[in-house]
């Protein structure tokens, strides 16, 4: 069998073609941490935090509070697409935190270049029993 230059040719442009589309396919699945401009909630994400989140009863039962941490998936169209517990004080802290996040409304996604990316932020999500942490005022006798 005889290849030709004509034939070879083809083979290698066909090789690059192949190799393009693979590189374009793979960029839209890319995740940013750092770019132009991040994604940001559309609200008020402390408001948005107190009217969501139950305190669990095994938290309370316990007197277990703390920041829960998460890795948060922002993508292309603003949607939250994966959420993970990075810290954890337990009591079922983590697993609110994290279900809250999963039911949030679009973010306004992150953009790099002019284009619109998925992009990973860390989201802490802070739980306190009792008062909220401000200091109470004195009585004057």
């Amino acid at each position: 069998m005889r290849i030709t230059k004509n034939s070879f040719f083809l083979v290698i442009l066909f090789f690059f073609v192949q190799l393009q589309l693979f590189a374009q396919a793979d960029s839209s699945k890319k995740i940013y941490e750092f770019v132009d401009i991040p994604a940001s909630f559309k609200g008020n994400y402390s408001r948005y935090l107190a009217q969501n989140i139950r305190y669990p009863i095994e938290a309370l039962e316990n007197d277990i509070s703390g920041t829960v941490k998460l890795k948060v998936l922002i993508g292309k169209t603003g949607k939250v697409e994966d959420v993970e517990i990075m810290e954890d004080p337990g009591g079922g802290l983590g697993e609110e935190a994290a279900r809250v996040i999963w039911q949030m409304p679009d973010w306004e996604p992150a953009s790099q270049n002019g284009k619109t990316v998925n992009y990973q932020l860390t989201l802490p999500v802070k739980f306190m029993i009792g008062d909220s942490g401000k200091s109470k005022k004195k009585k004057r006798k």
